[in-house]
């Protein structure tokens, strides 16, 4: 029976629902606190942070810690094909590709599938595991201009454009499809105000502030995309381009409800959205990708691939199952369970707050993502979040001013987290600790000098914002990200280290998800239990669709956390704070997140109104002092936001 609080007292258990209690769905909504859910025996609530937890209850942290502490007694398998594998790692960057499969004793198996000038690929086997390298004699990892200039990077490019015939979709499309969406909502809309525009939270009114109108044109621009190209047949697009291009000749032609809100939406077109660099077509790109993963970009299904650069430096690496391999099968299944219960537990992130978004697109393909579209029975599952955890520079930029421990570290998301927070050294040396050392496993040997290069920075970080996740005291990493369902859109990793790697880890119970190189123009399974490095701030990736539950966890470090801890030790000149007032970095990939941190680096003439500005981004800026470090990182945004 249920009966440890007076607030479980008025919930049913599972079993006491009837059929269509099962079957209820509007359970929760998106943002709502719900204190009770009839047939959750922990009393689930869902915070106001987006995905659902579980309140202050001994009894989950009772199942939780115990599998932490299993799971950290699991250590590294010491047996002859962990050490073949480990010393095939450690050969690659001393020795030539092709006396590799000797070193190894593989000759026998060794088969060369090219040598050209421009790269060398072979396969062997080794251990009962398939091994493919490949060295690109025109890349250099020291200059990430050299991914882009080679002939595989040109030919994925003209693939990938190749698998969509329409053309980008210009802003008059884009602002006709807006108008014609409103126009939509207005006609289905059940009642509205005295301008004629239908009420509701997410339509754009007449009369209203510039800054309360702002995130509704935002979605509105997103859902104008999304419409376009994820719900509109090929024949469809063509014809909005016909409209869009009549109704700016013909001026009064036309639906004059589509013409009076097509008005209200040039008023309120924001300029950023202008420019690809900030605002790009993320669901043009998605069906691209998508594309080009099906048929353009070679497939790798050897268990062990590493590609190299003409100096032998390795710039991705993936080894499939690696979990498996290294604590084996029991401790992988305890590891996805740890994952699993910790995301139920904890209060995470909103899908929309810190990742891509084509998220809300990815819901409506697998609903059972969705809280408000769950049942009792599936709402445990229904989730999709990524949290941050360790430090990173509060001010944002390269500096390192200022470090401070993530939100999510912090748990600050919801007041009742003090469960969270005192499971969380355990749980961090548990899981987290697992996927550093399957990380550590492939990095230490394939580039011991990075490899030292993380651990010196992780010392010299100060004890009270790095969150140490190794026994022996070998951590390299200061953050992690555990994503929970999530979909990983192409980008680069633009706040990482520069030139250094990243690691990534998958696990759950799902089908698909390849990993995919669009530089290298190759995708390679990346099933659950698998470990991949690589260089993440030159080389572009993405994660193919996939069905069933998929966590991962990624190792890095932000290039602000070098330079604070190289600050610390004097290998860099101390600088002056500038005045507080960023907010907290992080992977924010939403519209809404890009106009307004980045936008400011968007109008030249806007910015360059004092000799002490320049135009380029802080992001990218290789000079002493950035424009944030000389005003301060609020200064040129909110004057430039207004003249928007």
């Amino acid at each position: 029976m249920n009966r440890s609080t007076r607030s479980a007292d008025r919930v049913k258990t599972l079993q006491q629902l009837t059929s269509e209690e099962h079957e209820r769905k509007k359970i929760i909504a998106l943002g709502t606190f719900c204190k009770q859910i009839q047939g959750d025996p922990f009393g689930i609530y869902f915070s106001w942070a987006g995905n659902v937890a579980h309140p202050e209850d001994q009894r989950m942290f009772d199942i939780i810690e115990p599998l932490c502490r299993e799971l950290a007694s699991a250590v590294i398998n010491d047996n002859d094909e962990v050490r073949l594998i480990r010393k095939l790692l450690e050969a690659i960057p001393v020795t030539p590709l092709g006396n590799v499969p000797a070193i190894m004793g593989c000759a026998k198996t060794h088969c060369a599938i090219r040598d050209t000038p421009r790269e060398s690929v072979l396969t062997f086997h080794l251990a009962g595991k398939s091994v493919r390298l490949m060295q690109c004699l025109n890349i250099d990892a020291a200059d990430e201009e050299s991914y882009n200039k080679t002939l595989r990077a040109k030919k994925s490019i003209d693939a990938t454009v190749g698998q969509l015939a329409d053309p980008p979709m210009s802003m008059e499309v884009t602002q006709y499809v807006m108008a014609s969406l409103l126009t939509q909502r207005q006609t289905s809309s059940a009642g509205s105000d005295e301008r004629g525009v239908p009420g509701g939270e997410d339509t754009p009114r007449r009369g209203s502030s510039a800054n309360a109108q702002r995130p509704l044109y935002y979605a509105l621009r997103s859902s104008a995309q999304e419409h376009y190209w994820l719900h509109m047949k090929p024949e469809e697009r063509k014809d909005t381009r016909q409209a869009a291009t009549e109704t700016l000749v013909d001026g009064p032609s036309g639906d004059s409800r589509i013409r009076s809100n097509l008005d209200l939406v040039k008023i309120n077109w924001q300029r950023t959205w202008n420019s690809k660099k900030w605002h790009p077509d993320f669901f043009r790109r998605y069906i691209l990708d998508q594309e080009s993963a099906k048929n353009a970009w070679e497939y790798v299904q050897e268990d062990i691939f590493v590609v190299t650069d003409k100096n032998r430096r390795v710039i991705f690496a993936n080894i499939e199952k690696l979990s498996q391999l290294l604590f084996g099968d029991h401790a992988t299944d305890v590891l996805q369970r740890c994952l699993d219960m910790w995301s139920f537990f904890t209060p995470l992130p909103a899908p929309e707050s810190s990742r891509h978004v084509i998220d809300g697109h990815i819901r409506k393909l697998d609903p059972e993502l969705d809280p408000s579209e769950a049942t009792v029975d599936d709402l445990p599952n229904a989730k999709m979040a990524v949290a941050h955890y360790g430090c990173w520079a509060k001010t944002g930029g390269p500096t390192g001013l200022r470090p401070v421990r993530t939100q999510d570290t912090r748990f600050s998301r919801n007041p009742h987290q003090d469960y969270s927070n005192l499971l969380f050294p355990t749980f961090a040396r548990a899981a987290l600790g697992k996927a550093s050392a399957m990380i550590r496993f492939m990095i230490k040997p394939l580039d011991p000098a990075h490899y030292s290069e993380c651990a010196e920075i992780f010392a010299n970080i100060a004890d009270g914002i790095k969150v140490p996740v190794d026994p022996d005291d070998e951590d390299i990493f200061s953050l992690y990200a555990l994503g929970v369902n999530g979909y990983t859109q192409r980008h680069r990793d633009g706040n990482d280290i520069k030139g250094g790697l990243a690691g990534l880890c998958t696990l759950g119970s799902y089908t698909g998800g390849h990993l995919c190189i669009p530089q290298l123009g190759l995708k390679v399974p990346y099933q659950p239990g698998t470990c991949a490095i690589i260089r993440g701030t030159a080389l572009e990736h993405l994660v193919q669709d996939y069905s069933g539950q998929r966590f991962f966890i990624i190792g890095t470090n932000h290039e602000s956390m070098k330079q604070n801890a190289w600050r610390r030790v004097g290998k860099l000149e101390t600088m002056q704070p500038s005045r507080p007032g960023a907010h907290e970095p992080g992977a924010v990939e939403s519209e809404e997140g890009k106009g307004e941190a980045e936008g400011e680096g968007e109008d030249e003439e806007e910015i360059m109104t004092t000799t002490c500005v320049h135009p380029g981004d802080d992001q990218d800026d290789h000079r002493q002092y950035s424009n944030e470090e000389l005003h301060g990182p609020a200064v040129l945004r909110e004057p430039y936001v207004r003249g928007l």
